[in-house]
């Protein structure tokens, strides 16, 4: 009986990986592209991105807090702790 079972947990097993690659692999798959963003002169690529500026602003933000407590009450402005 016990070996009956595992054969048809694997047999199971073995078609339902079968099924998900063949879904996976599809041909719809591949033809399913992300659009192309135009660039300068319209070729593909981005364009008018921020660049090196906005990673020489993105430590002026604050050190990050980590609070510890319970909840005591919440507000549009304002967190409570206990």
């Amino acid at each position: 009986m016990m070996k009956k079972t595992i054969i048809a947990i694997l047999a199971l097993t073995l078609g339902l990986a079968l099924i998900t690659i063949q879904a996976v692999a599809g041909p719809a798959a591949a033809t399913v592209a992300a659009p192309k963003t135009p660039g300068p002169h319209n070729t593909p690529g981005p364009h008018g991105t921020p660049g090196a500026q906005a990673t020489e602003h993105a430590g002026q933000h604050g050190k990050h807090q980590n609070f510890r407590g319970t909840i005591a009450a919440v507000d549009s402005s304002s967190l409570t702790l206990t």
